[in-house]
């Protein structure tokens, strides 16, 4: 560069370079330019580097796999964030109170897993949530339902033979019949004389 000249900074564009745990992208040299040159000259090239940041979702989960989670407990879920890479990040330390709804109670177990450590990508913490049925509900009688039948001597009979046990938990519970004691006897027959 001769003597009493101006020289400007390159005009070169720099690409974005990508390393395992952020990107660095280049903010322009310093100064701009040299005017007026004495002696020599320096340009300072300035990067500028941006960690990974990566997301925090939750979700919760009924450990009941028969019974869907009411919109109350859906609507505690807690918004998602963001951590750099390379962090450790603990599962929300909120307390949930007992949801009950019209058939029982919903108890809140904690989250999986408790913490990530040294994140290198998104995350996702699991809310499990309990359901127990209220004891009203759980203590529904049976109800059994059968006919009378009629034998004659040397028919077989099948005291399970028609039938049917249900309740409102279970539903079907005719195999859970039990016959404690069977007495009937088919191979002989009683007959009453009348005193007339």
């Amino acid at each position: 560069m001769e003597h009493g000249k101006t020289v400007n900074a390159p005009s070169t564009k720099f690409d974005d370079v990508k390393v395992t745990d952020g990107v660095w992208s280049f903010k322009g040299w310093t100064p701009a330019k040299y005017e007026n040159v004495t002696g020599n000259v320096e340009f300072v090239g300035k990067w500028e580097f941006k960690v990974n940041q990566y997301v925090i979702d939750y979700k919760f989960e009924s450990t009941n796999t028969d019974k869907e989670l009411p919109k109350e407990i859906i609507d505690k879920l807690p918004t998602a964030g963001s951590v750099e890479h390379g962090k450790t990040v603990n599962a929300p330390s909120t307390k949930f109170d007992d949801v009950k709804v019209t058939d029982g109670v919903w108890s809140f177990k904690g989250w999986t897993p408790v913490k990530y450590e040294n994140v290198t990508g998104n995350v996702e913490f699991v809310g499990k949530w309990e359901f127990k049925k209220n004891a009203s509900i759980i203590n529904h009688i049976p109800t059994i339902s059968a006919s009378d039948k009629t034998l004659t001597v040397g028919d077989t009979f099948d005291p399970l033979k028609d039938v049917l046990a249900t309740d409102k938990e279970d539903g079907d519970l005719t195999k859970e019949i039990e016959i404690l004691k069977n007495e009937v006897n088919t191979s002989w027959y009683y007959v009453k004389i009348s005193d007339n």
